[in-house]
């Protein structure tokens, strides 16, 4: 099998660029042979072509594997510094309609969503999306701790699937109006994966991505086991994970990706699920995971296909990493 690529990846979060070293480290121990980094770095996320520079200078010192890049943009962005990160050589570019941090991990809205997607009409790079509900979120959100509901059994209902799927739908109609290629980072509901699928059949290019927790965790048995350490946004549900395995099976997943990023392990654990820190680790775990769970429902064979298409051809297709995955 070639080595896995992983396509979204947060090494930077917590400790900035010398976060790539232990990342890039946690790849090659679980056959991860190039990870696509995520742009949200601390303190400052990759928004120019200086920013990205340093990046790139902090990748050729610290990384143990192949990287590629995201890019992002402020609330107001500048078109001058999209044309330096296109020119710098990242390969997607990532915005959030959930604020997770006023300046690293803003809310981008929808004029300017809108200004970024006809910046890159012409590129061939996919812009994806954080897709929440930024309102829905935080009145719910409000709502539960109000009501003394903060344990990790609450999480996923606290973010529910139509927070998810209102900025899902948003974001497709604003790609709708362009020539760009959206695409939606994580998706935990199947009927997500059919509203992609739905723009897509309207000519829109449209694409979904499948993180690997949301096809081996269920809330209603995980969450009380593991707690805090399963938060991840969107969140983990009950009763999809059959269903998300049938949208694999009928071909409307672009690739599997981790989401990794992992958290010193006090800022995993509090008795509020609203005080926990969301993320989690997945890179070393990624391409065995996936193939154990794929070996259950398919067999060993079929295992070995999907994993090397989802896990290694379709994220270099996706990405444009022409030497990579095959």
């Amino acid at each position: 099998m070639p080595g896995a690529i992983d396509g979204q990846t947060h090494a930077g979060s917590q400790i900035g660029f010398p976060g790539i070293g232990m990342t890039t480290h946690a790849a090659v121990m679980g056959g991860v042979t190039t990870i696509v980094d995520m742009p949200y770095d601390h303190p400052t996320p990759v928004t120019t072509g200086a920013v990205l520079a340093e990046k790139i200078a902090a990748i050729d010192k610290h990384a143990l594997c192949d990287v590629a890049l995201y890019g992002t943009v402020p609330t107001q962005p500048n078109e001058d510094h999209i044309d330096e990160l296109i020119a710098g050589g990242v390969c997607a570019f990532k915005i959030s309609s959930f604020e997770a941090h006023p300046d690293r991990f803003p809310r981008i809205n929808n004029a300017a969503t809108l200004l970024l997607l006809r910046a890159l009409e012409n590129t061939g790079l996919p812009l994806g999306l954080h897709n929440e509900d930024q309102e829905i979120v935080r009145q719910t959100t409000a709502d539960f701790i109000a009501a003394g509901r903060t344990a990790p059994t609450d999480h996923s209902d606290s973010r529910p699937p139509v927070a998810e799927l209102t900025a899902t739908a948003n974001f497709l109609e604003l790609a709708a109006a362009t020539q760009a290629h959206a695409h939606i980072v994580h998706i935990s509901v199947a009927e997500g994966f059919r509203l992609v699928d739905a723009y897509r059949a309207r000519g829109v290019k449209a694409t979904a991505e499948m993180c690997a927790h949301y096809l081996i965790f269920d809330a209603d048995i995980d969450m009380p086991r593991l707690g805090g350490l399963l938060k991840v946004n969107p969140p983990i549900r009950a009763g999809e994970r059959e269903a998300l395995w049938q949208i694999m099976d009928e071909g409307q997943v672009s690739f599997v990706s981790s989401d990794h990023s992992a958290w010193e392990l006090d800022r995993k654990i509090s008795a509020s699920i609203f005080e926990v820190a969301a993320g989690m680790p997945g890179l070393e775990v990624l391409l065995p995971a996936f193939f154990t769970a794929a070996a259950k429902r398919k067999g060993t064979e079929a295992a070995v296909r999907l994993t090397a298409k989802y896990l290694a051809r379709r994220p270099a297709e996706f990405f444009g990493l022409a030497k990579k995955g095959f």
